[in-house]
Formats: structure tokens, C-alpha cells, sequence
């Protein structure tokens, strides 16, 4: 993770700035880990750290080599319905407002909302002092008016679709079909696995589209 870089513990335990030469990077290793190689024994972590931490790490390891398979083809065919489904909610939006707009725009939203259609308007904030469009705000509206949860349906739809569905083949290694993710062993406080790019850790599975993205993660043939 980014907090564990060369460049940053260096910094924290060594007091210095890295050059970009490698062997300042080894150097550095080597001392930080001189460094805090006693801090094991003193806070009585010996047995964890040989046990079950350093085996984890070439487990890892072996795990982000192997990488996740994906099935880019049942993604492209998930991305062309969600199509469908954007353009015809993005038709609806604008036509329960009577006018064409950029529902992707906060602020067009809002003006939209609150001053053409006179939806209940709530307190201001933020940047500007325009008024929010946030989730919260839109969840509220809701529960009376439709074109609010007919743009919250939208934002999730093109959100799953541009973090997932495009997201996701195009970070593919087209030899393997595998998608290479980082595990981050000491990436979270509460001591649990944390993954980045990408993350594979919070693929969504409430939702029945959610369920569809993930059925695109498949083994190995056998």
C-alpha cells in the first residue's frame, strides 16, 4: 500500500529521503529492518510474525502471480443491457423534467430539482453553497417523487458499470485472462487482507446485477 512504500518508511524509521537509485531502496531495507527486527522480541510478536505472517506473504504472493480469472465476454454482454437500461432511464429522467440535461452534473441536477420542478429543497452546503444532490438527499426525495429515484437507479447503474463492467477487461492480461490484484497484508487497522488495483474485495453482490458481475469470475477449465 501506499503508506508502506520505500520512500515513506524510510522517511518514518530512517529519517531520509530515497534517491531513485535501487540500491538506496535495498540499503534502506536492510536498515528499517535492523530497525525494527527488536521490536518483534520486545512486544512478544515472534511466534506471530514466523507462524503466520512471513508464510502469508509468499502465499500472496503466489496468489497475485496466479492472478483471477475473468470471463471478459459475459462482461460485454452484461455492459450492452446496462446500456439499454442508462439510456432509457437518462430518456425518463428528462422527460419527468420536461427538458434535456446533464444528469451526470450536480449542479444541472439541482437547478433540475429544485428550482424548475420545485422539489422540496434542502439545506445548503459545500463548494459554492450549491445545493446537495448527495444520495442521503435523494433518498429522501424518493419516497414521493419519482424522477429522484429514478436518478438514484441511474447513478448505481452507471456506477456498477464504469467501475466494474468497463472497468474490469480492460485491466485484464489478455495472454492469461487474469486479473493481477495487490493483497495488502497490512493494508487495513483492523489486521484483515485489503486489495487494490483493483480492488477485488467489494465486488457487489446485493444486487442481482451485482450477482452477474461476479458470476464473471470464473475457474480454470477442471
Amino acid at each position: 500500500p501506499s503508506g508502506c512504500s520505500a520512500g515513506t518508511l524510510a522517511e518514518k524509521f530512517l529519517d531520509r529521503k530515497l534517491a531513485a537509485e535501487p540500491e538506496q531502496a535495498a540499503e534502506s531495507a536492510l536498515a528499517i529492518y535492523e530497525k525494527l527486527e527488536p521490536e518483534i522480541e520486545k512486544q512478544n510478536l515472534r511466534e506471530l510474525y514466523e507462524s503466520i505472517d512471513l508464510p502469508l506473504t509468499f502465499v500472496l504472493a503466489r496468489m497475485e502471480r496466479t492472478g483471477i480469472r475473468i470471463e471478459p465476454g459475459e462482461l460485454k454482454k452484461l455492459g450492452e443491457r446496462m446500456d439499454v437500461d442508462i439510456q432509457r432511464l437518462a430518456a425518463e429522467i428528462c422527460g419527468l423534467a420536461g427538458k434535456q440535461f446533464n444528469i451526470n452534473s450536480p449542479q444541472q441536477l439541482g437547478k433540475v430539482l429544485f428550482e424548475d420542478m420545485g422539489l422540496p429543497t434542502p439545506v445548503k452546503y459545500g463548494r459554492g453553497k450549491q445545493i446537495s444532490t448527495a444520495a442521503g438527499i435523494l433518498e429522501e426525495l424518493a419516497l414521493e417523487h419519482e424522477i429522484a429515484r429514478k436518478v438514484l437507479d441511474y447513478r448505481q447503474l452507471t456506477k456498477l458499470k464504469g467501475t466494474y463492467v468497463d472497468a474490469l477487461p480492460a485491466l485484464m492480461d489478455a495472454r492469461t485472462g487474469r486479473v493481477h490484484t495487490t493483497f495488502n497484508q497490512i493494508g487495513a487497522a483492523t489486521g484483515r487482507l485489503s486489495s487494490s488495483n483493483p480492488n477485488l474485495q467489494n465486488i457487489p453482490v446485493r444486487t442481482g446485477l451485482g450477482r452477474e458481475i461476479r458470476a464473471a469470475f470464473v475457474p480454470r477449465q477442471g
